[in-house]
């Protein structure tokens, strides 16, 4: 499809300027289900939308539409320049795709990790109304960054690809945690230009505290949700006033480490039934 150049703002406030495709839809989406009601799931930093299959094909999400997408420069939807892969640009991506989905009345996003950064953006400006948001341990504060994005930045452009590799095998040896596995595979489907490209403006805007202040003020339902294993103390800390919920024996990858109890919480929070 054409391309054509949108405005977006940066977490300074200072416009940029980005091109993009007007669609995600096809082999870079996987949708589920005739509701009128959108549920949206976000992945995180080198994952994919295989990360949210589960949620996809339970049968208790049945009375929405559920959208997973592969994310600019991850999975199979291909970036043409890393500039295209930054949060306002994946934001941008998200609402043109949201303007194309007819018949929707109402919004749910469910954003993992990185996938927060877009979320939140998204969110701010969504062409639907978003009536709930559940933060799966995504980007809020500097804190957040950690492995895969602030160590990334302590490499330079040029030796990245190089460290790149490194990483990736490391997560992919035998001995290796299963969810990292899952990562490292999902990972080696990304440019690593596009990688690092992400990883600076997700470390950006997470240094800026405007992701927190989004999820703040954001007047819809929401939760915070986290492993038992990864919570970060700073960011429960930082949510006085947003209700916070623990999954028993996960670590970062809520989604595939308890299924289950992830999906409940999805349903809840987007049902609008906390009980």
């Amino acid at each position: 499809k054409a391309l054509r150049v949108l405005p977006v703002m940066g977490p300074t406030g200072a416009p940029q300027r980005r091109r993009f495709s007007r669609s995600l839809v096809g082999a870079t989406a996987r949708r589920e289900g005739r509701g009128r009601e959108l549920l949206l799931f976000l992945h995180g930093l080198g994952c994919c939308k295989d990360d949210f299959s589960a949620a996809l094909e339970d049968p208790r999400l049945d009375g929405f539409t559920r959208l997973a997408v592969d994310l600019p420069g991850h999975g199979e939807l291909r970036a043409s320049r890393p500039e295209d892969c930054t949060m306002e640009a994946m934001a941008a991506s998200l609402r043109e795709l949201l303007a194309e989905q007819t018949g929707a009345q109402a919004l749910h996003i469910v954003a993992h990790s990185m996938g927060g950064g877009p979320g939140l953006l998204l969110a701010d400006t969504s062409p639907l109304p978003v009536s709930s948001f559940l933060n799966v341990e995504g980007n809020l504060i500097a804190s957040d960054c950690g492995i895969f994005s602030r160590r990334t930045m302590k490499t330079s452009k040029e030796d990245f690809p190089a460290h790149f590799r490194r990483l990736l095998e490391r997560c992919s040896a035998p001995m290796a945690e299963p969810s990292l596995k899952q990562w490292a595979r999902s990972a080696a489907l990304c440019d690593p230009a596009c990688f690092r490209a992400t990883a600076e403006s997700l470390v950006s805007w997470s240094d800026s505290g405007g992701l927190l202040e989004m999820f703040e003020r954001l007047p819809s339902r929401k939760l915070y949700l986290c492993g038992d294993k990864s919570l970060n103390p700073e960011v429960i800390a930082a949510l006085t006033e947003i209700p916070v919920l623990k999954i028993q024996g996960c670590g970062h990858f809520v989604m595939s480490e308890s299924p289950d109890a992830f999906i409940e919480q999805v349903v809840r929070l987007a049902t609008g039934n906390s009980s």
